[in-house]
């Protein structure tokens, strides 16, 4: 079984081609899960598999005019 952070990435991966096909340029990822956020927010490449994950979405942020990630309590 996959990890709670892998799934939240690899959903976040799967937005993100998902609205740049809907040629979104200016978009603000919202997930409530902060490990996911400040692994996005603050990079450091591995190759683990959600290192991999993590970072296939950052090479797709490149391709928004803006995009940025944002942590929201789920209370």
């Amino acid at each position: 079984f996959a990890s709670p952070s892998i799934v939240k990435a690899f959903t976040i991966k799967e937005v993100l081609s998902w609205l740049k096909s809907l040629a979104f340029d200016n978009v603000i990822v919202e997930s409530d899960y902060l490990i996911v956020i400040l692994a996005l927010s603050h990079p450091s490449f591995d190759f683990s598999e959600l290192g991999v994950l993590l970072h296939n979405c950052l090479l797709m942020k490149n391709q928004f005019q803006h995009l940025s990630f944002c942590w929201t309590c789920r209370c």
